[in-house]
């Protein structure tokens, strides 16, 4: 089974299309957005011009039946056993779960 725990730059990179972004989530069958993710985009949205549209879009994402939004901190991934998916290099340096830099 196939769990990942997206970051704020896989989530954007996913709505925007990019195309192993897409491939990734896709092809998940457990999806986690931490919290803090979840902050980092709201508050992004706010400064924004598409705040209604960037809002209603993660909001259909959370209702998707394999996103787990209710998890708590960064370490989702390691409780629940997921790969972290991002674009960001310095992830590189987490231990103690899988990561995964597109």
């Amino acid at each position: 089974m196939t769990r990942l725990c997206l970051d704020t730059s896989a989530y954007s990179n996913f709505q925007r299309g990019h195309p192993a972004a897409v491939d990734h989530v896709e092809r998940a069958e457990w999806i986690g957005l931490p919290s803090v993710v979840l902050g980092e985009l709201r508050a992004g949205f706010l400064l924004g011009v598409h705040t209604d549209r960037n809002a209603r879009e993660l909001g259909e994402f959370e209702g998707d039946p394999a996103s787990d939004q209710r998890r708590p901190d960064r370490a989702a991934a390691a409780r629940a056993g997921a790969a972290v998916l991002t674009f960001d290099a310095h992830f590189r340096e987490i231990t103690r779960v899988g990561v995964l830099v597109l």
